[in-house]
């Protein structure tokens, strides 16, 4: 299947996902499809738990994470922004293993925003020598981003609707 067909192929999965559960999946599917190894990472108070991963080793990825362990997750989370990060060489047990990248290897952070805040966020990595190779993980994160809000809109909308 061609980029554009994986694309669109993510993209209906994130329109017909009805809960936060299945946008999630959805969108843990859709960046697998474009990336060998795939983490989504829930923002929990002051810590990270994993939701899905693809590609790694179990032990690679803890359940836990504090958010403290990597300056380019404090920056995604606060700054609701993409962070890149390059190969990373480290001992410092602090730093999550799906994060020590390999030469010739670059990886991205990238938050789901729901209301101005980073309610989630997916990490991928790939060849650091291929132009724009984290794009159409970026689209799909900004549109899984719009469904998470939708969503939640739409299940506060029943909620009050229910209670008058």
């Amino acid at each position: 299947m061609d980029t554009v067909a994986r694309i669109l192929t993510a993209v209906r999965r994130l329109d017909e996902a009805t809960s936060l559960r299945g946008i999630l999946d959805a969108l843990a599917d859709g960046a697998a499809a474009e990336h060998l190894r795939v983490a989504v990472l829930l923002v929990d108070r002051g810590e990270l738990r994993v939701y899905r991963h693809h590609g790694f080793q179990p032990a690679d990825v803890p359940v836990h994470i504090a958010i403290t362990s990597s300056v380019a997750i404090s920056q995604a989370i606060v700054k609701c922004q993409r962070m890149a990060i390059g190969p990373v060489r480290t001992s410092d047990p602090s730093t999550p293993a799906f994060l020590r990248i390999g030469p010739g290897r670059s990886g991205l952070i990238l938050p789901l925003v729901v209301d101005q805040s980073a309610v989630a966020l997916v990490f991928v990595d790939g060849a650091a020598d291929t132009p724009k190779w984290g794009d159409v993980v970026d689209v799909l994160v900004r549109h899984g981003s719009a469904r998470l809000e939708s969503v939640t809109s739409q299940r506060t909308v029943e909620v009050l609707t229910a209670s008058s």
